[in-house]
């Protein structure tokens, strides 16, 4: 992979990609409409899943989390972008956050299965 492959495009102009890092070439990456991008952090988008839980419930979050890291395999798949779509409708007024939240949670799962000697 030698260019940024787009996984996600928000309503709000943002990208989600998979693109060179440290490591590998199954980074994360956020991409701004402005053209900016920074790797997206593990505490910030469980803050988020917390904050998520204060409204929604804890066992609801819970549960999303586990249906996106059931259908996590080695790529991004149909099937794993309609359950996360599915499981984000839920959220209401937060639905296009809980959206981008949970594929950048299925985007990570499915880099961590990419390293090497990494068993998520």
């Amino acid at each position: 992979m030698s260019e940024p492959r787009t996984i996600y495009t928000a309503t709000d102009g943002t990208h989600l990609e998979f693109d060179m890092g440290n490591f590998d070439e199954w980074c994360v990456w956020e991409r701004r409409s402005d053209g900016s991008k920074f790797a997206p952090r593990d505490v910030d988008y469980f803050r988020k899943l917390l904050n998520y839980g204060e409204t929604f419930g804890h066992t609801k979050v819970y549960s999303d989390f586990v249906a996106v890291y059931d259908v996590a395999g080695r790529e991004v798949t149909n099937e794993a972008q309609k359950v996360v779509k599915a499981r984000a409708c839920e959220y209401q007024t937060l639905k296009e956050d809980a959206e981008k939240t949970f594929m950048i949670l299925l985007m990570s799962m499915i880099a961590e299965n990419r390293k090497r000697n990494t068993r998520l």
